[in-house]
């Protein structure tokens, strides 16, 4: 998930003014067009347009089947680091999960609990997205620079009226992270928050996985 943000020889006045005339018009019509695509681009936490690659958003029919819910009530919250956000809901679609946008938190709601009123009796899945030059939940659980997660073991995580202490951190690699029996292991009280892990340079290659324990 990364946002990124000839010459014409005129002799006469009169064409200089009507090219120029077209010119602004041009101009217009292109910013209106800039201004339409940049509203439709998703935000991230700072408003600014994230521009994605293939299969960083779920569309069409899958996104209809995700059944997304943007804000449950709840919250998402990591003192150590800063991050206080919405917790929205998702379903897994064709056995994937695809945060559907930067701002918010999403509780995976057909895995493991799939509700908070059951974290004492599952695992409490939740997934964000992070991005390259910009702000997403996922940017505050990461550390870029070591290419590692920025919260410690021990570290406390609330989820509405839950309270887990972090007892692992862990990165894979994306393309493995569906064979980590460990991670989608169903055991009570347990809570996995999963995010892309960004590089300085190139595409996110990595997931970061913060597996906590209910207190």
């Amino acid at each position: 998930m990364t946002r990124r943000h000839g010459k014409t020889r005129i002799w006469l006045p009169l064409v200089i003014l009507l090219v120029s005339s077209a010119l602004c018009v041009l101009a217009g019509v292109l910013w209106h067009r800039q201004q339409l695509a940049d509203s439709e681009q998703p935000k991230d936490m700072q408003g600014n347009s994230v521009t994605v690659d293939g299969g960083d958003l779920p569309s069409g029919e899958v996104l209809k089947r995700m059944d997304v819910t943007e804000g449950n009530g709840s919250r998402l919250v990591v003192p150590s680091v800063g991050l206080d956000v919405s917790l929205g809901e998702l379903s897994e679609v064709n056995g994937q999960i695809t945060p559907p946008g930067f701002t918010s938190a999403y509780l995976v709601r057909n895995r493991g609990a799939g509700s908070l009123e059951r974290a004492n009796q599952h695992t409490v899945y939740v997934v964000t997205h992070s991005v390259n030059w910009g702000k997403a939940p996922g940017n505050y659980l990461i550390d870029v620079a070591d290419a590692k997660p920025a919260v410690a073991i021990g570290a406390e995580i609330s989820i509405g009226d839950l309270r887990y202490k972090v007892t692992d951190t862990s990165t894979v690699l994306k393309t493995e992270l569906g064979k980590q029996a460990s991670v989608w292991e169903d055991a009570p009280g347990k809570l996995e928050l999963i995010t892309c892990l960004q590089r300085e340079q190139g595409k996110s290659l990595k997931n970061v996985i913060i597996t906590a324990q209910l207190q």
